[in-house]
């Protein structure tokens, strides 16, 4: 089974710059969560947005199985 990162993303300006940050999960309903969370921030710093996003990069490297050895290395 494979897992991918999700992303919360704030979007803000400093100085009249847009600007983002960006936190990683390890799924997308702890990132929903977050967004309830961190809504106090929200207000704070003055955010345009605040969203969730899954991307399509693994978030557990899918390591490849051995290879089986050869009969004639197995028999030696």
């Amino acid at each position: 089974m494979e897992f991918f990162y999700t992303l919360l993303v704030i979007g803000y300006e400093v100085a009249e710059n847009p600007t983002h940050v960006i936190v990683v999960f390890d799924d997308y309903d702890s990132c929903q969560q977050s967004l309830v969370i961190a809504d106090p921030l929200y207000n704070y710093i003055d955010a345009y947005e605040m969203y969730c996003i899954e991307s399509d990069v693994t978030s557990r490297i899918v390591m490849p199985k051995p290879r089986p050895k050869a009969q004639s290395e197995a028999h030696q």
